[in-house]
C-alpha cells in the first residue's frame, strides 16, 4: 500500500501538543507519514509515530500569529523541496482558522484540501460572547461566508452530523467529496475506569456559559434540590472571567465549581459520578458524551446538532429538548431516582461505543475518506 503525505493543520492552541494528538497519530500512522502544524505557548518539533508534530510559538494577537503560522508554511514547503518530497493532502482541523490556512498550503504545495466540519458555524449562539446581539449575528454571518468559501474551494468534506454543511455547499460540478463520521475520541483510558453508579454526583464539563446551556443545567438542578438533598452538581471547565460561574451559582446549593483538569485525570473525574449532562445549545457532536459512555456513566443531552449521533433516546441515554429547563428536570428526575436506570443506559452505551467509537472504525472511516479525496476529490 502506497504511503500518502499529508499535512494536519490545526491551529490551536494546545498546551501538550505531543500528547494531545499521539492517539489521533497513531490511529492513521499505517498508510500516512507527515506533518502536523498547530501552536502552543511552548515551540515543540517533534517525532511522534510516522508524523512531525510542529507547534508554532502562541500568539495572543490574531495577526501576529496568522503572520507566524504563514512563516512557518514557507519553511516546511522549503525543507520538503529541499528533501524531494511531495505533499498529497492538507487536512485542516476546522474550516475557519485553520481552512483559510489550508487554502494557502493547497495553492503552496499544489496538494488536495480536506476539510473537517467540527461546528455549526452559521449559529449566532456560537457567538454569544458578544454582549450586543446585533453583533454576535453579524459574526455569525462573516462566519459562514468564510466557511462557505473555505468549503467549496476544498477537494473533500467530512462532516458529524446529517446536514451539518447544508447552508454552505454549492451543488456544482466542482461539489467536493463529502463524507460523515465522528471524530476521533481516545475510549481507552476511560474504559479502564468504569463509573461508580451509586454515587449521587451529576457532572458538567465544557465552556463558554451561556454555549453550553450552564445556566439551564444550573435551573434544572436547583429545581430538584427539595426532593433529592443529597446529590451533588459538578460543574469543570476553564472560566477566563471566574465572575461568570460565580454568579452563576451564587445562592445555589449542592453545587460545585471544580477548575479544569488536565487530559489525563479526565477519566477519573468523569468515573466518580454517575450522570453525565450536556445541556448545549448547539453542539456539533459532543466528543465528551463519548468519553462518558466508555466509562459508563448514564447520560442526559440537549436534542441538536450531533448529539442524536451518540445518543439514542430511552435506549443509552436521554435526549431533551434543547433549551428546555423543565424537559432537563424531568430526564434528571429519572435518573437520580433509579439506579437501576442508570445501570441499564451505562451497560447499552458501554455496549455501543465498543462497537462504533473504536480506534478500528475511526481508521477505517478516515483512510476510506483520505484515499478519496486523494484520488477522486475535486
Amino acid at each position: 500500500m502506497k504511503t500518502h503525505t499529508l499535512i494536519l493543520v490545526s491551529r490551536g492552541p494546545k498546551y501538550d501538543p505531543v500528547r494531545y494528538f499521539r492517539s489521533r497519530l497513531d490511529a492513521i500512522k499505517r498508510g500516512y507519514q507527515g506533518f502536523l502544524v498547530t501552536s502552543s505557548p511552548t515551540p515543540v518539533k517533534e517525532m511522534v509515530g510516522s508524523f512531525i508534530v510542529i507547534a508554532k510559538k502562541f500568539y495572543s494577537s490574531k495577526m501576529v500569529e496568522s503572520i507566524s503560522f504563514l512563516y512557518g508554511c514557507v519553511s516546511l514547503r522549503n525543507e520538503v523541496k529541499r528533501n524531494g518530497g511531495e505533499i498529497d493532502l492538507i487536512v485542516c482541523f476546522d474550516p475557519i482558522r485553520s481552512g483559510i490556512l489550508g487554502l494557502y498550503l493547497k495553492w503552496l504545495f499544489d496538494a488536495k484540501l480536506a476539510v473537517e466540519i467540527n461546528g455549526i458555524y452559521e449559529s449566532y449562539i456560537n457567538y454569544s460572547d458578544y454582549n450586543n446581539i446585533f453583533l454576535a449575528r453579524v459574526k455569525g454571518q462573516i462566519y459562514k461566508r468564510i466557511v462557505s468559501f473555505v468549503v467549496n474551494r476544498s477537494d473533500g468534506v467530512r462532516l458529524l452530523f446529517d446536514g451539518q454543511a447544508d447552508s454552505f455547499l454549492k451543488p456544482g460540478s466542482d461539489f467536493p467529496l463529502v463524507r460523515q463520521f465522528s471524530e476521533f475520541v481516545d475510549i481507552e483510558p476511560f474504559l479502564l475506569c468504569p463509573s461508580d453508579l451509586s454515587k449521587k454526583r451529576v457532572l458538567f464539563v465544557g465552556y463558554p456559559h451561556f454555549l453550553k446551556g450552564v445556566d439551564i443545567l444550573i435551573e434544572a438542578f436547583s429545581m430538584l434540590f427539595e426532593d433529592f438533598p443529597d446529590w451533588e452538581l459538578t460543574i469543570l471547565g476553564w472560566y477566563p472571567d471566574k465572575k461568570v460561574i460565580d454568579d452563576a451559582l451564587k445562592g445555589t446549593r449542592n453545587i460545585v465549581y471544580h477548575p479544569p483538569v488536565k487530559e489525563a485525570d479526565m477519566p477519573a473525574q468523569m468515573a466518580d459520578h454517575s450522570i453525565f449532562v450536556l445541556p448545549s445549545r448547539v453542539e456539533a457532536m459532543g466528543r465528551v458524551l463519548v468519553e462518558a459512555m466508555a466509562t459508563g456513566t448514564a447520560r442526559v443531552g440537549a436534542n441538536c446538532g450531533g448529539i442524536p449521533t451518540v445518543i439514542e433516546d430511552g435506549v443509552d441515554g436521554f435526549l431533551f429538548e434543547n433549551g428546555s429547563v423543565i424537559g432537563l428536570v424531568s430526564c434528571l428526575r429519572r435518573l437520580m431516582d433509579s439506579e437501576e436506570l442508570r445501570k441499564n443506559f451505562a451497560e447499552a452505551a458501554k455496549n455501543r461505543v465498543v462497537n462504533d467509537f473504536t480506534k478500528e472504525n475511526y481508521l477505517t472511516n478516515v483512510t476510506e475518506f483520505y484515499n478519496s479525496v486523494i484520488e477522486n476529490g475535486g
